[in-house]
């Protein structure tokens, strides 16, 4: 069920930020929003499924990605109805031949390795998420999203 409300994207994601900012500084990695992204965009959607979906992003992004690096969130208004929200890192990304399924629940780029080691687990909750993996805007390393209809 989607419990869906007002909010402000921006205020949701560095909420995420600061909740994981233990985990983003003992790598030394900084989080921000892109320049030109600062300006409030409300939306009306299940806020508690997108937070998962950032905290999953972010937490993946800092976990793959560089010591001292950066994680910078995106936001830009597609029409009256879509927002798009990417969360980008400086890690070394996903090899070509798995970006067609990191959409699929729990999918893992190398099933031999332990939970611990293993390559980024994408589990996006589907309820909220409209996802379109073949989609050139949603390959990066840390996973893009569109969300909000």
């Amino acid at each position: 069920m989607l419990y869906k409300q007002n909010f402000v994207v921006q205020d949701l994601i560095r909420e995420v930020f600061e909740s994981l900012s233990i985990k983003t500084h003992s790598k030394n990695v900084r989080t921000s929003i892109k320049k030109g992204c600062e300006s409030p965009i409300t939306v009306f959607a299940d806020k508690e499924k997108i937070r998962m979906v950032l905290i999953n992003l972010v937490e993946n992004a800092t976990k793959y990605g560089k010591t001292g690096g950066s994680i910078v969130a995106s936001v830009y208004k597609i029409d009256e109805k879509n927002v798009l929200i990417e969360i980008s890192d400086d890690g070394i990304g996903i090899e070509e031949e798995h970006l067609l399924r990191i959409f699929e629940r729990f999918y893992r780029t190398d099933a031999a390795r332990s939970r611990d080691k293993g390559a980024p687990v994408w589990d996006l909750p589907s309820a909220s998420i409209s996802s379109k993996p073949t989609d050139s805007r949603y390959m990066s390393a840390a996973g893009r999203m569109s969300a909000l209809q």
